[in-house]
């Protein structure tokens, strides 16, 4: 972890088509515009850090909805920027779970940590919650993907965080690392829309991270606190937890997030 300036270079696409409904949707919160993904300047922007000797962690492919949408060049010529730049110790790509159906992008992103995103192990709960069909996770791409699991925590659910953290570990043995998600930030909320809604209703709250921590150490081995994360280790995976309660406002100086043509933090 020597000479990193920052976690993550996050790169978000502005395409809201989506095959899941997700009901704590945090960029139909942040309603970003839809814009023009101009690559030119994007490379451009990577060739300035790299002037500058910037390193991440790593460099994130986002969207306001599902990245596999995009045609196959275009995500082509992303890869080819990024893991062409030396500044990235790893690659991570956000997917909904339609990638793994699609031979051709599994295979441009074999070497990537492929993100999931579930608030449950079972796919008859997480389908149903998410609001999608296909159980991606008997895909012979998804077995052999590498896989990084964000956990949505749902209220209630905090004191057996460790017991499923275990279940996903044994059922799907290609997940390398965990980061559970709380999604009330316990801001005040005014002309709440029905995602925000939703997320006070049934997710998780940060007055209960203590015990979220307590339950973790109980279960994990702690090994220390990085870029506002707690992290454990469990047989060499990593489990990570965001510890700044203004989750959803994570735009912090250790990270650079770009969209359409420009950064914007």
């Amino acid at each position: 972890m020597n000479n990193l300036n920052y976690k993550d270079f996050i790169m978000i696409l502005s395409s809201y088509k989506c095959n899941k409904d997700c009901p704590y949707c945090i960029a139909k919160i942040e309603k970003l515009p839809e814009v023009n993904e101009d690559l030119i300047q994007f490379k451009s922007q990577i060739n300035k850090l790299i002037q500058n000797k910037a390193r991440f962690k790593y460099f994130v492919l986002s969207g306001n909805g599902e990245p596999s949408y995009y045609t196959y060049g275009f995500l082509k010529e992303i890869v080819s920027i990024v893991t062409n730049s030396g500044i990235f110790e790893d690659y991570r790509i956000q997917t909904s779970g339609r990638l793994f159906y699609n031979d051709k992008l599994s295979d441009l992103f074999k070497d990537w940590l492929i993100e999931i995103t579930r608030v449950s192990g079972y796919h008859d709960v997480d389908s149903s919650l998410l609001h999608y069909k296909n159980d991606y996770t008997l895909t012979k791409n998804f077995h052999n993907a590498r896989i990084r699991l964000n956990y949505v925590l749902l209220k209630g659910l905090c004191f057996v965080v460790g017991i499923d953290i275990l279940e996903y570990l044994n059922k799907y043995k290609n997940i390398e690392t965990i980061a559970l998600k709380i999604l009330d930030s316990q801001e005040n909320h005014e002309d709440e829309d029905e995602y925000t809604k939703w997320i006070l209703a049934n997710g998780e709250s940060y007055k209960n991270i203590d015990i979220i921590e307590f339950i973790m150490n109980n279960h994990f081995k702690y090994i220390g606190y990085e870029f506002n994360n707690h992290i454990w280790d469990h047989n060499g995976k990593q489990i990570s937890m965001f510890s700044n309660k203004y989750y959803n406002k994570d735009k912090t100086i250790h990270n650079l997030v770009w969209y359409g043509d420009k950064l914007i933090y």
